[in-house]
């Protein structure tokens, strides 16, 4: 669900914006390869955090109306946090904050910056390949 709410828009804003690129083959020199639409500033912001700073072993609750604030990070080492402990928090936040008894309003989001890292290594083997690739689709090799 948390996935919908907050990664579904930034990829429905990429597709929507990057037939112009396809079409004329690269972007103009004024504009960046992926434009970020208005409203997307904070989901953006909140899932360059997921990727990049918190580790596998951290659970991030955050608030699913507004993703880039934060509430708390928790280490629960790399195994499954147990649902429990992740009510638990959900429910002194939900407190804490005065936000009622509204579940959804909270989500715990694992980080993980160390597959992402992992991934980014991996795919160097199949830079060449990609961008022949996209060469030959006329996209932005970059």
């Amino acid at each position: 669900m948390i996935f919908s709410r907050l990664f579904l828009p930034l990829l429905l804003s990429l597709l929507v914006s990057f037939p112009s690129y396809v079409r004329s083959g690269e972007a103009p020199a004024h504009e960046t390869p992926f434009p970020l639409l208005p409203g997307l500033e904070g989901p953006v912001e909140f899932w360059k955090l997921i990727f990049t700073r918190y580790s596998t072993s951290q659970l991030i609750f955050h608030d699913t109306l507004e993703p880039t604030k934060i509430y708390k990070v928790v280490e629960v080492g790399e195994a499954s946090a147990p649902r429990k402990l992740i009510q638990e928090e959900r429910d002194k936040i939900l407190k804490e904050h005065d936000l009622g008894t509204d579940e959804q309003r909270v989500w715990a989001q694992r980080g993980v910056k160390e597959r992402f890292a992992s991934g980014l290594k991996l795919s160097r083997r199949y830079l060449e390949q990609m961008q022949r690739i996209f060469q030959e689709e006329g996209l932005p090799v970059d």
